[in-house]
Formats: C-alpha cells, structure tokens, sequence
C-alpha cells in the first residue's frame, strides 16, 4: 500500500475502499490497481495544490462557468484532459472520482436501475451509485469544462505586436535567449560594401 498518491495522466479513476474502521483508495491506473492509505477526496485535494491551485478554486470556476452550483465536475489539468467527476459510492459512505477522458462506456446495472456500471478505456469497471443518464450530463459537463478551460489557457500564450515604421522602436530577441527586448533604435548608417 503506498502511503500518498498525486492523480496523473493515466489515472482512471478513485474509489473508497474501507478496512478496520478506515477510509483508503483502490486507485485506477493504467492496467493497474492498487490501494493509497488516503480518502479519495483528501487525494484530489492534494492533487489541486500539487498543480497550483485549490479544489475550492476548481469548484468555484465550474459554477462560474457551468452556471450551476451543485455537484459539478472539476478540471485538474486541461492540458492532459483530467476534468474529475465525483460519484456517490454503492458503499454509501464512499466516493468515486473518474477520470472523463478515461471513460470508455457506461450501463446501467441489471440488478440495481439506479446504479451505472462504468468500464474504464484500460479494462477497468466499477459500479457507482447513480443512475446511467445523470452520469451522462455530468461527462457533458467535464468535456465541456476541460475544452473551455483549454482554449482560454491557449488564448493567453498569443502574442500580438504592432510595429511602426520609422518610430525608432524594435523588438530584438538576443542569441540563446527566449524573449524579445524592447530597444530604441540609434542611427545606424549602412554602409554599401560594392
């Protein structure tokens, strides 16, 4: 059992797991599973700050953006397609957070209508106490959270210079450096070598 665990890119998926009185997670990962000795939701909270945000600040931009306030979806990472959506457990005490961008299909459980059965893109599946179409507006939701999220952060790394001509202004970008310096022209005299 590992003691801490930080969600990546092959996380699939998060679930309760209690044992002697305690609260752990089976972790999705890959073609893997394997248990961490934190909650679910105490490992999504450490996943936000490892990232540079907060799960509060997460929730706060869905219901910005969503224009809902219960129950949202959250973006951890646009950029790696980890928008969470958080499910009740069939273990009435438990959590499961899944991974939109992992979620290969869904049906709903022969024996219980009201839970969904979600099959995992690595072979993975697990049953969540929630009825199979309202599962379906929350992955909605996360896709439409992570694309949007995902072009406004694209957004921001377009740059636009206007030049004028003859202002005595240029940008200059130094050898080995990564950015362009602002300079004033001086007079420059080009000399004709013919």
């Amino acid at each position: 059992m590992y003691r801490q665990y930080i969600i990546n890119r092959l996380t699939s998926a998060l679930a309760s797991h209690f044992h002697n009185g305690y609260e752990y997670t089976q972790v999705l990962e890959g073609t893997q599973t394997f248990l961490v000795a934190q909650s679910p939701d105490d490992i999504v909270k450490e996943s936000f700050l490892q990232n540079g945000s907060t799960l509060d600040g997460a929730i706060e931009a869905a219901r910005y953006t969503l224009k809902k306030k219960n129950k949202l979806p959250v973006v951890l990472s646009a950029q790696h397609q980890i928008a969470l959506i958080r499910c009740p457990s069939t273990d009435k005490a438990g959590t499961v957070w899944l991974v939109h961008s992992h979620i290969h299909s869904t049906e709903s459980d022969p024996t219980h209508h009201s839970k969904t059965i979600v099959y995992t893109k690595n072979g993975h599946s697990l049953i969540i106490d929630m009825k199979p179409d309202r599962l379906q507006t929350k992955r909605t939701q996360a896709a439409f959270l992570n694309s949007t999220f995902f072009k406004n952060s694209e957004m921001n790394k377009t740059l636009t210079f206007f030049y004028e001509k003859d202002r005595g202004i240029q940008l200059v970008k130094e050898k080995g450096q990564l950015n362009y310096t602002l300079k004033k022209k001086t007079n420059l005299v080009e000399l004709d070598t013919e």
